[in-house]
């Protein structure tokens, strides 16, 4: 229940349940598709996870998520011709899905239907990574705030963590750019646009920026999930978002929805503060946007 009311108010899914936008219908075919997937109905998650590329064809992506997770759930990443034979049978749906999606990749040349120039399919940028980070830390504030002694823990007995943020600091500052066009379009309007041009705007801004990315970075490590084979869900996220170019919120809808199904519940004062927190930001979001104020 706790989950499910999280879900259902998650600040930046609420509005979009009364939206004409692909992102809901995607999301609900990539949770169906996962649901006979932990049900062991292989095939039946197969179909509705290719019928999910009708709707959003990124979601390739999710297909080959789920396939790492059946290996890793059955064999625990074992390789062998062995463990190949056996899984091809679980498999053989998905593999339908990836033949499919190269068909239709070479008609299309690429990946996008509409706005080809705005889209491109071999473009990699990290702007949508740094900018779900930066978003996770409010999203999540009472688990983070929850996290900090954790966090403070794990820094001292693992100081080599410090030398990666400083890595991927050095990566951020190098990649981090805001110049997709639609990324400019009516900053007072879109709040996206908003802050991603103010804290652009100068080195210092960028410097703070950061700030909470690291902090995200610093929880989710110390975020634990139900199962081992649901960590796979992170480096699957930084693969469905790096070939995006447009910096948009609602990408981001199948990792956060994935990442609240899939984490511990803490206590029951941080689950119900972040219900909570979440009613009154979606409260408010959607009226901005019913009265014209605003759109994410």
């Amino acid at each position: 229940m706790i989950k499910t009311l999280q879900y259902c108010f998650f600040p930046i899914l609420f509005p979009f349940f009364f939206l004409l936008y692909t992102d809901v219908p995607s999301l609900l075919m990539i949770l169906i598709s996962f649901y006979f997937l932990l049900n062991q109905k292989y095939k039946l998650a197969g179909i509705m996870g290719i019928l999910s590329l009708f709707i959003r064809q990124n979601n390739i992506v999710w297909l080959a998520f789920m396939c790492v997770f059946i290996h890793f759930e059955k064999y625990n990443f074992e390789f062998s011709v062995k463990i190949f034979q056996k899984s091809i049978r679980d498999y053989w749906i998905f593999i339908i899905g990836f033949i499919l999606f190269i068909i239709f990749l070479i008609i299309n040349k690429g990946v996008a239907i509409g706005e080809k120039l705005m889209h491109p399919s071999f473009l990699f940028r990290t702007g949508n990574i740094f900018f779900m980070m930066f978003l996770f830390f409010f999203l999540f504030l009472p688990l983070n705030i929850s996290n900090f002694q954790k966090i403070i823990q794990h820094i001292k007995k693992n100081k080599k963590f410090i030398i990666i943020i400083a890595i991927v600091f050095s990566i951020y500052m190098l990649t981090f750019v805001n110049d997709h066009p639609y990324n400019y379009y009516l900053p007072r309007y879109f709040i996206r646009n908003r802050i991603l041009l103010y804290f652009n705007s100068t080195f210092v801004l960028k410097t703070l920026f950061f700030i909470p990315i690291a902090y995200s970075m610093f929880s989710i490590s110390v975020t634990k999930l139900h199962r081992k084979s649901f960590y796979i869900l992170y480096p699957t996220t930084l693969i469905f978002l790096l070939p995006s170019w447009l910096i948009e919120q609602r990408y981001y809808l199948i990792p956060f929805t994935l990442f609240i199904l899939f984490k511990k519940e803490e206590s029951k004062l941080v689950e119900c503060l972040t219900i909570t927190f979440y009613v009154l930001a979606s409260a408010g979001i959607y009226l901005g946007m019913r009265n014209n104020f605003f759109f994410l």
